[in-house]
């Protein structure tokens, strides 16, 4: 589960295979996205800085979802991993898998591999 910065939005991993995004001021369901269960291997959700686009890492890919407009965004496919994380101003993504950490400039290859 993720919070938006501005907790106005909750994101959950749904049993019926989507992406969940609340309203945490109603309660209310107010968006989903499907994905495959084949690919979901405990899936990461974060929210860009911004509060309006949130990333899902699977086990192969992350798929930006802008929640304003309800619509995936393109999709960034990696080697797999087990973590994720983009910095605090959205200008980075890197993933673990393994002992290595990948580090990317969003919407670009790879600049470093660190060991961790």
């Amino acid at each position: 589960m993720a919070f938006s910065s501005n907790s106005r939005w909750l994101e959950s991993v749904s049993s019926d295979d989507s992406i969940k995004l609340w309203n945490t001021s109603f309660g209310e369901v107010i968006g989903s996205l499907s994905v495959e269960r084949d690919y979901i291997f405990y899936p990461n959700l974060e929210f860009f800085s911004d509060g309006k686009i949130l990333s899902v890492c699977t086990s192969y890919k992350v798929i930006p979802w802008d929640i304003i407009m309800e619509r995936v965004l393109g999709t960034v496919y990696y080697a797999g991993g087990s973590a994720f994380t983009i910095s605090p101003d959205s200008s980075l993504f890197a993933s673990l898998s393994g002992t290595v950490v990948k580090v990317w400039k969003i919407g670009k290859p790879p600049e470093q591999d660190l060991d961790a």
